[in-house]
This record gives C-alpha cells, structure tokens and sequence, in this order.
C-alpha cells in the first residue's frame, strides 16, 4: 500500500463542538488585541494581521469555503449595505420573529464561489466595524490601488491565502485540526441536531436559520 492509499483508508479528522468554539473564540480575542495595535500603529504589517483574523473570523462564522471568502472583492463589500433587508420588503415580513432579529443585524456580502456559484457571507456589527477600518486605510498601509481583492496584500496583486490563516490561527489556539469542509459538516450537523447549546435567540444573531 503507497501513502497515497494509506491517506484514503485513514479515519477522517472529527472538529468537536469544544474545539470549534475554542479556535473561534481565539479568534475573536484576536480580533480585539489586533484591532487595538492597528489603531496604535496603521502600517501593511498590522493592517495584514487584522486583514488575516477578519478573515478567519468570516470563514469560521459563517462556515464557507475559505478560497470563497479570501477572493471577496472590495466591490462585494461595498455593495453590502445596499444588500441589507427592508423592513417593508414582502420577504422581512414573511419570516419568523428569530429570522427577523438575524436580518436587522446583519450584512451580508455576495461573492462568487466554487464553479460560479455566488454565495452569501454574513457580517456581524463587530466585523463590519473592522472591515471599514480595512478599507478606509488601504492606501495608507501600502494596498496598490488597483488591487481588487479586499484582502490584498500590500505592493502586491494577490490576496492572502485562507490555507496559512487558518493554520496561523490553528496554532494560536492549540487545536489538533481545522478544515472549512470540517466547519461546514459540524454546523449543520449540530445546528440540524438541535445539540449547539444554542437558544433560537442566540442563533438567530448568528444568522444560521437563515444562511446556513
């Protein structure tokens, strides 16, 4: 048997629900500790490192492929708030009370997927803050203007591989592994399950009754 057969016949990684909210919440931590040294000092250094845990932040939260989120468009970003629900709209009112909490509070941003699928990113109110901040200072921190990506890297055309942040922040918080197809199969499963822990409340602000 060549390695090759030996990685098809091996057990696939489990990611439990300890481990899921261990690395998100790491990440949050990291979210507010990167975003005090980005106020202190905006250059391409700490403008990458919030760059890099928005990221991961998008991708565990909601879920997505990480080559989806990592290849956002600023021009998908700037269109989100234009993709906010109406109060009035047919749609709003149709849904449940929880649903409606979901859509009052968030963004949400269309990029294109996997074999041209466009997919929905939900952005919570802390990391819409964040990304504001990333945008309004791109120029600042060295981000070419003809960058498209919004997760650019600076003097550079490309963006920042979702691969390396998600392994930086796997370190940090001393999990075994994380895979976003791992992410995606514990969400449903648990959210399917009714085994999160989670109140309809608490998931309605997460945004999983409607996006998942």
């Amino acid at each position: 048997m060549d390695a090759k057969d030996e990685k098809m016949n091996s057990p696939e990684p489990i990611l439990s629900i300890e481990d899921y909210r261990k690395f998100f919440g790491t990440i949050q931590k990291e979210r507010n500790k990167r975003t005090d040294a980005f106020m202190e000092n905006k250059d391409h250094l700490t403008w990458r490192s919030l760059a890099e845990v928005v990221m991961a932040e998008l991708i565990t939260f909601n879920g997505k492929r990480g080559g989806d989120v990592a290849q956002m468009k600023v021009l998908d970003f700037e269109k989100a708030s234009k993709n906010k629900m109406e109060m009035e709209s047919a749609i709003f009112k149709n849904l449940s009370a929880a649903e409606k909490e979901a859509a009052a509070i968030h963004n949400l941003v269309m990029v294109k997927g996997k074999n041209g699928k466009h997919n929905y990113v939900i952005l919570t109110p802390d990391i819409k803050i964040c990304m504001n901040l990333l945008l309004e200072s791109r120029c600042e921190c060295e981000i070419k203007g003809d960058n498209i990506f919004f997760f650019a890297i600076a003097k550079s055309d490309t963006f920042l591989k979702s691969s390396k942040v998600l392994r930086q922040f796997k370190e940090i918080s001393g999990i075994r592994e994380i895979k976003t197809r791992l992410i995606r199969s514990l969400l449903a499963t648990s959210l399917q399950a009714g085994d999160s822990n989670l109140t309809p409340k608490q998931l309605a602000r997460l945004g999983k009754q409607i996006f998942l």
